[in-house]
């Protein structure tokens, strides 16, 4: 679009006043455009990325569940929303829950075909 724009700065003055209106109606019409695809760009990008981090939050979440049943908690605090002021480290099951994560079937196969590219 700069360069657009720079190329018509450039020939305005040289052009009749009916080629210079058409000029810039084209370069106006080019730039609403343009603005149009990125605003829908954005918005698809935005979608996209909260039905991949829904995903990947309901399967955090029956995981954290998973294990605290398992391992007899009554309660597991999420520590990343500012709620929590300190917890000792001993207590804290964020390591155990990325390694089953990352160990779940769905991540296991994720990581082998990118091995193999």
């Amino acid at each position: 679009m700069d360069r657009l724009r720079e190329d018509y700065d450039k020939k305005a003055v040289v052009l009749k006043e009916e080629e210079r209106r058409n000029l810039e109606k084209d370069l106006e019409n080019r730039s609403l455009e343009f603005k149009r695809k990125y605003e829908d760009f954005q918005r698809d990008l935005k979608r996209t990325d909260s039905e991949l981090t829904a995903g990947i939050v309901d399967e955090l979440y029956g995981l954290v569940r998973d294990y605290g049943e398992k391992h007899g908690y009554s309660l597991v605090l999420e520590a990343s929303n500012g709620a929590l002021l300190y917890n000792d480290k001993a207590t804290d099951i964020t390591d155990e829950i990325i390694k089953l994560y990352n160990a779940s079937p769905r991540h296991d196969g994720a990581r082998s075909s990118k091995g193999k590219e």
